[in-house]
Order: C-alpha cells, then sequence, then structure tokens
C-alpha cells in the first residue's frame, strides 16, 4: 500500500535546516535534505526553506512556481519588494506560502 504521508524537501543544511530535519524525522515523516543541489531533487510535496536568507526569494519563487507549498523560515525575504513578489506570485498559482 503507497504511503499517504506528504514527502518534504527541505533546502538548507545550516543550522535551521537540521532542526527542520530533526523535527520531521521525529515525525517519522519521508524528506529529502539539499543545499546548492536542491533542484536536482524531485519535487516534493511541500518545501521547507531554511537555506541563508540572500537565497529564500529565488528557492520560493521555484517552488511557488510549480504549484508547491512552502513554508519559508524567516525572514521570508530579504526585503519588502521581494517578499510582496513572492505573495502576488502565490496568490496567482494558488500555493500556499507560511
Amino acid at each position: 500500500m503507497p504511503s499517504t504521508a506528504p514527502n518534504f524537501g527541505i533546502i538548507g543544511r545550516g543550522p535551521w535546516g537540521d532542526v527542520y530535519a530533526k523535527t520531521l524525522r521525529g515525525m517519522g515523516l519521508d524528506f529529502w535534505q539539499a543545499g546548492r543541489d536542491w533542484t536536482m531533487q524531485p519535487l516534493p510535496d511541500a518545501a521547507i526553506i531554511a537555506c541563508k536568507p540572500e537565497y529564500h526569494f529565488k528557492v520560493a519563487k521555484y517552488f511557488i512556481a510549480r504549484d508547491v507549498p512552502v513554508l519559508i523560515e524567516k525572514p521570508v525575504c530579504m526585503n519588502s519588494v521581494d517578499a510582496k513578489r513572492l505573495l502576488w506570485q502565490a496568490s496567482n498559482f494558488g500555493a500556499i506560502v507560511f
């Protein structure tokens, strides 16, 4: 019987990425964790963006465009213009952003 649990992608191998990995592992959920090679991974059911803040916009935009719900570690973006652009993109694609 196939698993109905979602597969998560964690983008970030630093301290916060490791916190999310530990949490998902403790919950028994499937996930992959990637650093710079995140576009080489299979598309997850949901993405957790916990990389360096200067990359949040680029990574979130990639997943939002593919209709993947994203959780973005703070700060969402490095400036309010990029944050508004992400929210606009999410509303147009019907994506979920946390």
